[in-house]
């Protein structure tokens, strides 16, 4: 009996000493994922270069509206044409202007370039610290440390890092914040009324702003709201207070539409054709999202020309939807065993079980709304992005399913736990960590050759070029009024005075650009088209060309300082 203690002794100094090197490794991890955004210029995707792009026009005094932009019309290429940015919330351009304020303000130097750095180290600070305090109240401490640690290496949490994409990744800092909000108001104190009360009003308006970062999270605000109500009907959460979290949503909703903060031209506005693949690719969807594993999948079976799996979505996104239902199958088959297996005690079990329930339903409704929206044939693309934060605080509860299937004796119950965590959490961290040293220290090697004075890297151009001398010489060539077609929309941030027109045509097949309405009247100075060498060589260029009028003298040249591009111009006779 004498040893009982003495054993109980050495397993607290094991456990003491796996949480101690836990959190030195998480310490190290930080300070590599902080220092990432710095180890080159940043990339904009195309959303987000395109809200930038509009909001450096204004500062500049090309345009009177840093939410609208000015490019050829398309139905008459010798007119500008004044689109205001509807697709996106206007956080995805307002953020950084605010960022590059501040910088200025302090005196710093203040180029996109850096401005996105400083932008993204702030969101990283921000959204690590918050899913960090999350994962405390949902995991036990001597697993916390090692779960931030393949957390901060999964590819969505320093990704942004090397390519920026905006309102997605603003929405992955402040998410975990609001969802501790939501804890907050649900467990708190019932004998502290007032309280409780103001904490769940601020709580419904603080998640009722999400969508002023993006537009899909008004999905995973409406699976709050569903926990929200799970939580007094299952609970016992007084439903006053419930009431007050749906009149701070309220308020919130009422400021949004009052000061047309959710415009009408937004994905969901749009419709394609109603689809069924959705339902093949919801089941297991929130476990691709929760550690990025569909990043994974599409690396392996999706990437390349002998890609395994073909897209399920109409944009040719959702190829790993695929192996959503075997996914949601195998998940099936862990509850089960994890249902008939013995568990260790633990004294907070009644919040911890609380706080899952919420997250859980959260997490379902998220998705059972993005599935809807996509069998209506929404424009949206079948990806698991647009789930990710709630399914990421699912986390936790895989962790501890995972944890407990090992510590059974039978060795198929083992078995399975060993697989749950090699292939939802290690397996997406080792991932993760492959594409931060490829990023931080392999591509940032040639990074400057593909950085123009903006301070933003574009990854469309060539690896070996020079585009500060590239930019400036299609600034020349464009001097008197030339309208340039540009292929990615955060080039024009390196062009400003340069009279611009844009189309994905990287990103278009043959026959897409085939099927485009052509194009009435050239400008009369013209047009110069600036492409890779790879477009003319598979027959884009030429396709894309067809879709200007006649009579017209097209006549080819190249570039020193960019050798795989084309120029191509355009004229009149």
């Amino acid at each position: 009996m004498t040893e009982l203690p003495e054993i109980t002794h050495q397993k607290t100094i094991s456990g003491n000493k796996s949480q101690l090197l836990g959190w030195l490794l998480f310490a190290l991890l930080v300070v590599a994922v902080l220092a990432s955004p710095f180890s080159q210029a940043p990339g904009l995707l195309t959303d987000v270069g395109t809200c930038i792009s509009a909001v450096d026009q204004s500062q500049i005094g090309n345009s009177p509206d840093a939410f609208t932009s000015f490019h050829a019309d398309p139905n008459d290429l010798r007119e500008t044409l004044a689109q205001p940015l509807s697709w996106w919330p206007r956080s995805y351009g307002a953020i950084p202007m605010f960022v590059r304020q501040m910088l200025q303000s302090f005196g710093g130097n203040a180029n996109w370039g850096t401005t996105i750095q400083v932008t993204v180290f702030i969101f990283m600070v921000i959204g690590i610290s918050g899913w960090l305090l999350l994962f405390r109240k949902c995991v036990t401490a001597d697993w916390l440390p090692w779960l931030g640690c393949a957390f901060i290496l999964f590819r969505f949490s320093h990704a942004n890092g090397y390519l920026y994409d905006g309102g997605e990744y603003q929405f992955w800092g402040v998410f975990p914040w609001i969802l501790l909000l939501n804890l907050r108001a649900i467990t708190s104190d019932l004998c502290c009324k007032g309280s409780n009360n103001a904490v769940a009003t601020a709580a419904g308006i603080c998640t009722a702003l999400l969508v002023l970062l993006k537009y899909s999270a008004g999905l995973t605000c409406l699976g709050i709201a569903s926990g929200w109500c799970f939580a007094c009907w299952r609970h016992g959460v007084s439903r006053r207070r419930l009431l007050f979290f749906f009149s701070g949503a309220a308020i919130s909703s009422v400021l949004i539409f009052a000061f047309g903060l959710m415009p009408s031209g937004n994905p969901t506005a749009q419709t394609a054709g109603a689809q069924l693949t959705p339902l093949l690719w919801a089941p297991g969807s929130w476990l691709l999202a929760c550690s990025d594993l569909e990043s994974l999948i599409n690396r392996v079976f999706v990437a390349g020309e002998n890609a395994i799996l073909s897209p399920l979505g109409p944009f040719g996104d959702g190829a790993a939807g695929w192996l959503s239902i075997p996914l949601a199958l195998f998940f099936v088959v862990m509850l089960v065993s994890y249902k008939s297996a013995d568990k260790p005690g633990d004294k907070n079990e009644g919040q911890r079980v609380l706080l899952r329930d919420v997250i859980i339903v959260c997490c379902c409704v998220n998705v059972i709304a993005l599935t809807l929206l996509l069998i209506r044939g929404s424009a949206i693309h079948m990806d698991a992005r647009l789930i990710r934060c709630a399914s990421i605080a699912t986390l936790p509860w895989i962790l501890s399913i995972s944890l407990n299937l090992i510590r059974q004796q039978r060795i198929r119950v083992k078995s399975l736990g060993w697989v749950s965590l090699m292939l939802f959490i290690v397996g997406p961290a080792l991932y993760g960590a492959a594409t931060l040293v490829d990023k931080s220290l392999i591509r940032s090697a040639y990074a400057t050759n593909q950085t123009g004075t903006s301070g933003i890297r574009h990854d469309v151009l060539d690896t070996d070029g020079n585009a500060t001398e590239f930019f400036a010489e299609l600034e020349r060539l464009t001097a008197d009024k030339r309208l340039i077609l540009i292929i990615d929309p955060a080039m024009q941030l390196d062009l400003p005075n340069s009279r611009i027109f844009m189309e994905h045509l990287h990103l278009r097949t043959n026959e897409q650009l085939a099927a485009k309405q052509s194009y009435n009247h050239l400008p009369e100075n013209g047009i110069l088209i600036a492409a890779p060498s790879d477009l003319m060589h598979d027959g884009k260029l030429d396709t894309y060309m067809e879709l200007f009028p006649e009579p017209k003298i097209v006549r080819q040249d190249s570039s020193s300082f960019m050798p795989d591009w084309e120029l191509i111009y355009i004229d009149t006779p």
